[in-house]
């Protein structure tokens, strides 16, 4: 009777640290330490740019890394001034035509290959877009996914708050309303594009698009979850913490853009942002 229970009572222990190491490490973590161990990561931290400038920087990536061997990975942080971008699962019907910004040309929409439907991007969001070597027999679309999915949800749950991944909408959401949206591209077995957190925008006007999480709800961001300011900045260093560790790179390195990209453009101010609101 007394040994019967003691293997039940380990099997049940047994059971919980198995439990425990697979929250701590999934196995496409696993797989992306091992992948990306012998492998360098150059980071971007940029300014608050236009989209398009943005994807040509990152098309100039997507070649870099695409050559042999391979060994080498960069991550693009910013902002964006304001654009509405479509991705795959978009389409016009997600398009609010109505509201003035859209109606008359002051945002732009512009299409775009990468996953998940339509956003609107704007300062007080961080994009992230990593540009990295990926393999279809080590590492493959499906662990890049999942990867960075993971690396959005602990962000959020650094500065405490419970969000899910859903991949249905190709978001992350909080209380069923989407605080991130997910959408990758890959050229040559490397990616791009890839993901965009709301950190501070305006919650109190009706989105320009719609489609993604429940619409009934609306989005949501860490500012209205935290009733605190948030820097974008701040949210920026977590994120290159935790891509860092989740993908498991052996060395990373923070890189300056070329001149060409930052230089002064017409209505945008070429400095790091602090945003926050």
């Amino acid at each position: 009777m007394g040994l019967g229970m003691d293997r039940c009572v380990r099997k049940i222990l047994d059971g919980l640290a198995k439990q425990e190491e697979e929250i701590v490490m999934s196995p496409s973590e696993g797989e992306a330490k091992s992948y990306f161990r012998q492998r360098s990561l150059l980071a971007y931290f940029l300014p608050q740019l236009a989209w398009e400038d943005v994807l040509a920087f990152q098309q100039r990536l997507v070649f870099d890394v695409s050559e042999e061997p391979r060994q080498k990975g960069a991550l693009i942080l910013g902002e964006h001034s304001p654009i509405v971008t479509v991705g795959r699962q978009g389409s016009h019907q997600h398009l609010r035509h109505e509201e003035m910004e859209i109606a008359t040309g002051q945002v732009a929409v512009k299409w775009t290959n990468r996953g998940g439907g339509c956003w609107h991007q704007q300062p007080g969001q961080l994009v992230a877009y990593p540009i990295l070597p990926l393999s279809p027999d080590s590492f493959g679309l499906a662990q890049y996914r999942d990867s960075l999915y993971r690396t959005i949800v602990e962000v959020l749950r650094e500065f405490e708050i419970d969000a899910v991944a859903d991949r249905r909408t190709a978001s992350v959401t909080v209380g069923g309303r989407p605080i991130a949206s997910v959408g990758i591209a890959v050229k040559q077995w490397v990616s791009y594009h890839g993901c965009v957190i709301n950190v501070g925008i305006p919650l109190d006007r009706r989105p320009l698009v719609s489609g993604g999480g429940d619409d009934r709800q609306g989005g949501t961001c860490m500012f209205r979850e935290l009733r605190t300011p948030v820097r974008v900045g701040t949210v920026r260093e977590a994120f290159l913490r935790h891509f860092v560790g989740i993908f498991g790179f052996g060395h990373y390195y923070l890189s300056s853009p070329p001149a060409s990209l930052i230089r002064p453009q017409r209505g945008i101010h070429a400095s790091v942002s602090p945003s926050y609101y």
